[in-house]
């Protein structure tokens, strides 16, 4: 009786052994899957997300050769010399228009830091403003070819994040009377691109100044 209380007590042991150890194994190969799925998810986000920086990369150059091409069209560069704003400021709103909802602002200033022509996406039409202290317009005059804001701001016409790319305006001489600014509103671009990717049920991705990350939300 002893004896059979004994392997009965033995087979109840290794029974007991036998589930938690399979319970170990399912919860390991569990844990190993679900680790295994996050990790191929975060390479692919991390990989979608390498796609949408070097689109963005794509458009900020665009945006640099598109205000090229603007500094040396010949209305453009009488404008910033002072014979009148009216053409030039044409110009700016056909583009903001034809670019709705992505470009903001365009508009050209001179060396005084002053707005010569311009327009915004509510149609307004720029011919004034004291664009003084601002970086996009200092770089420029100080002497840089090229000036891409480091971080984004809020526009004062659409209360929306914005980028500043600018650049100078030269003369027939080649001497520096000026700049263009293009001011991207990065919100379209955030929602269209980064907004609908997601990380898992609860990830989400986000923009921060010119990097592009992943959070899961708490």
């Amino acid at each position: 009786m002893f004896k059979k209380s004994i392997n009965n007590l033995m087979i109840g042991i290794i029974s007991l052994v036998i589930i938690i150890a399979i319970g170990g194994m399912v919860a390991y190969v569990s844990s190993s899957s679900r680790d295994m799925a996050l990790q191929l998810e975060r390479e692919a986000l991390s990989n979608v997300a390498d796609c949408v920086t070097r689109s963005f990369e794509d458009f900020i150059q665009s945006g640099i050769a598109t205000a090229q091409n603007m500094a040396i069209r010949k209305s453009i560069v009488q404008a910033v010399e002072g014979g009148g704003g009216k053409e030039a400021a044409k110009i700016f709103a056909d583009y903001v228009q034809k670019n709705k909802g992505v470009i903001a602002t365009a508009l050209a200033f001179d060396t005084s830091s002053q707005i010569v022509a311009g327009s915004n996406i509510n149609g307004e039409l720029l011919t004034e403003g004291d664009r003084s202290g601002r970086p996009y317009v200092d770089a420029i005059l100080s002497g840089k070819d090229v000036f891409i804001s480091p971080t984004l701001i809020n526009s004062k016409t659409t209360g929306k994040l914005i980028g500043i790319i600018s650049v100078p305006v030269k003369d027939s001489n080649g001497k520096l009377i000026g700049g263009i600014a293009l001011c991207p509103d990065l919100n379209v671009l955030f929602e269209r691109h980064i907004s609908p990717l997601r990380f898992g049920k609860g990830g989400y991705c986000y923009g921060n100044e010119s990097l592009i990350g992943s959070k899961r939300k708490s």
